[in-house]
């Protein structure tokens, strides 16, 4: 009896290990995606449910559309507390993405720096308080103009209205009229 208790501990001991890395590890995938290069379809049904993996853990994909015209680049960086996604230079009607877990404690929050020619600033553009179960659990999907950023709900995607509505903060050529 003394032998099965023994072995019982230490497999448990070693699942709890292999269940605690597989939540502390929160892996991104990250891309430029030119929207002539892919279906750009708001209803991408690969992520429709995203990427189940169990019973409770799956992916989350953040999109960030280029929506500036006038053939503007938007500069993009983005990070997490445990990730640094790193500066990207977003064509005009083009998208970057990233895809990730959230971390075990529920508290992942993405931020971005977004610019551009006449504006900058940056925006909780991911916050699992915010999003995870309530706005956009698998797919964040988000709009930049010249107005501002938009967010869009999982459930009632672009081009329905945006949930999310953030103005640029600072403009950095206050002259300009673009």
């Amino acid at each position: 009896m003394k032998y099965h208790y023994q072995f019982g501990k230490q497999a448990l001991s070693s699942l709890f290990s292999l269940l605690i890395m597989i939540l502390i590890s929160s892996s991104c995938e990250a891309s430029i995606v030119s929207t002539a290069a892919k279906n750009t379809s708001d209803h991408d049904d690969s992520h429709e449910n995203g990427e189940n993996i169990g019973f409770v853990f799956y992916k989350t994909t953040v999109r960030i559309y280029n929506d500036l015209d006038d053939d503007l680049q938007l500069e993009v960086h983005c990070k997490s507390k445990e990730d640094d996604l790193g500066l990207h230079l977003v064509p005009n009607y083009n998208y970057y993405e990233w895809t990730f877990r959230i971390n075990f404690g529920g508290t992942t929050l993405f931020f971005c720096g977004l610019s551009w020619k006449n504006a900058s600033g940056t925006f909780d553009i991911y916050d699992a308080h915010r999003d995870d179960q309530k706005r956009c659990s698998t797919k964040c999907y988000w709009r930049v103009g010249k107005d501002g950023v938009h967010g869009y709900r999982q459930s009632t995607p672009y081009p329905f209205a945006p949930d999310l509505n953030f103005p640029w903060p600072k403009p950095l050529n206050p002259s300009s009229k673009n």
